[in-house]
């Protein structure tokens, strides 16, 4: 910031030194700061070997900053090329990330939205699920043999419990649906 402000002036680099006093674009009068051997004279008649060197130095002075400015341009230039493309191959590797990820996550939610939505196909089902015997207790062996009707798994799973997990499933899948 400081070398930018010190490129600033209120007088013109690129005019060629004059004796006296000059007026500032602020039109404020102030003593000339240029200690040159080839000032001009404020007045004519001017000598041609003075202005013609003032002109020549401030003809390299112009040449020196354009050229220092095409170099910071060049390089700033090659300095956004190569951002770029760094930065239009980590978009492209997100992008395919993402898309994987994408595909995977839409068959994943579609899953989901079948089991919630055959719930009731599946508590009717374990209700005419019939569990053998052999995987009973003995208590319950012997109630079925006294003549008890035979248990299936529906008299294992509660029918409300597997509601509540069902309503707090459909919550989630909603909001994992709009994300």
């Amino acid at each position: 910031m400081d070398e930018v402000l010190r490129e600033l002036k209120v007088e013109a680099p690129l005019q060629p030194p004059i004796e006296g006093k000059n007026i500032s674009p602020a039109g404020h009068t102030r003593l000339n700061v240029h200690i040159y051997s080839d000032n001009i004279a404020a007045t004519p008649p001017f000598r041609p070997s003075r202005l013609a060197a003032s002109y020549l130095r401030t003809a390299h002075i112009h040449h020196e900053h354009i050229h220092r400015m095409s170099l910071t341009l060049h390089y700033q230039r090659e300095a956004v090329r190569i951002a770029s493309s760094s930065l239009d191959l980590h978009v492209l590797a997100i992008t395919d990330a993402f898309e994987g990820i994408s595909t995977t996550c839409r068959k994943e939610l579609e899953k989901q939205a079948a089991l919630v939505a055959g719930l009731e196909a599946d508590l009717e089902i374990i209700s005419r699920v019939k569990i053998h015997v052999e995987f009973m207790s003995p208590a319950v062996r012997k109630a079925i043999e006294t003549g008890e009707k035979p248990r299936t798994l529906g008299d294992y799973v509660s029918i409300v419990k597997m509601k509540q997990v069902a309503e707090t499933c459909t919550r989630t899948h909603g909001m994992a649906q709009r994300q």
